[in-house]
């Protein structure tokens, strides 16, 4: 292999793990030839070392909590864009109206996701709020860079949807759930062009919320809690410490409710089950099995974290 691209990708481990194995490590490569895939295995390999790295400081039950939650909300905040873009500007809204299960299930899902996303606004909220008093009062830039990276995600996301706004007149936004392979508006698009940009919104999203999830895991590990948290931090760390059965609650609530939801709706209305309303064009069903699944994996990450906190004291 070239002597740039081993120093290249040996450079892509962290600091900890190249005074160990640096050496033998560029040594293997030089001597090999390596294609595609192993390239792409030790991209792989490198991202797992900076998770897992000891370099960074290690995280207690507490922060490791707040982290899981944290990513336990992604999926389920996921979940419920996915089932009301699906369920906005369609029949479904209709069918709900007329049947009194659906209804309250998805009342239900509505409460409990408002109180979700207030809790775990409380937990972000802290966490950010400490890892940014830490990063400022230690000089470290790293941490204040990666706090930035949601931010700047979430702007790449809204400028994308603008674009696509300011394009067609306001008339379409790049949505993947605006594909409508038959039926759709003269206005839009092409059905090619809205794949496209449908697909490119999902990815796009998809980048977004791993690149969020990464760089807030390293500026955790990266933080000293015990510096950062002073006398008004400390306030508001009670507060997210209680905040956290809600979540796990209120999750679980979530999931049930979009469970009962897509059972009533199979049973009494079996046609707009299978209605193509949902994402890249998929059916209702698809939709709601891609949100039951976010849900449960959320509620599985919320159940096991709140045992693990209860285990701990």
């Amino acid at each position: 292999m070239n002597r740039h691209l081993v120093d290249a990708l040996t450079q892509l481990y962290p600091a900890s793990w190249r005074r160990r194995y640096a050496a033998e490590f560029s040594a293997f490569l030089e001597e090999s030839t390596c294609g595609i895939r192993d390239v792409a295995d030790i991209l792989w390999s490198a991202l797992r070392e900076h998770l897992l790295s000891k370099g960074g400081r290690e995280m207690n039950r507490s922060q490791h909590a707040s982290g899981s939650l944290a990513f336990s909300f992604l999926a389920a905040l996921a979940a419920g864009i996915n089932l009301v873009m699906t369920v906005d500007d369609s029949p479904l809204i209709d069918a709900m109206r007329s049947h009194m299960g659906m209804s309250v299930a998805w009342n239900l899902l509505a409460g409990a996701a408002v109180l979700s996303g207030i809790g775990v606004l409380s937990i972000v909220f802290s966490l950010y709020r400490s890892m940014h008093f830490y990063a400022r009062r230690a000089g470290r830039r790293d941490i204040i860079a990666l706090l930035s990276v949601p931010f700047i995600g979430a702007g790449a996301l809204l400028l994308w949807v603008a674009c696509g706004l300011a394009y067609t007149g306001g008339r379409w936004a790049a949505s993947p759930w605006a594909i409508l392979g038959g039926g759709a508006p003269s206005s839009w698009p092409s059905l090619h062009a809205r794949w496209i940009c449908g697909i490119i919104s999902v990815v796009l999203s998809i980048t977004v919320a791993i690149a969020s999830v990464i760089s807030v895991h390293l500026a955790i590990r990266r933080t000293d809690f015990e510096l950062a948290n002073g006398t008004a931090l400390r306030k508001r760390r009670v507060l997210a410490e209680l905040a956290k059965p809600l979540v796990v609650l209120c999750t679980v609530v979530m999931f049930l409710s979009v469970l009962t939801w897509g059972l009533a709706l199979q049973r009494s209305v079996p046609s707009l089950f299978r209605q193509h309303v949902g994402l890249l064009d998929g059916t209702a069903a698809t939709s709601w099995v891609i949100s039951l699944s976010l849900l449960g994996l959320a509620s599985a990450i919320c159940i096991r974290t709140n045992l693990n906190l209860k285990n701990a004291h």
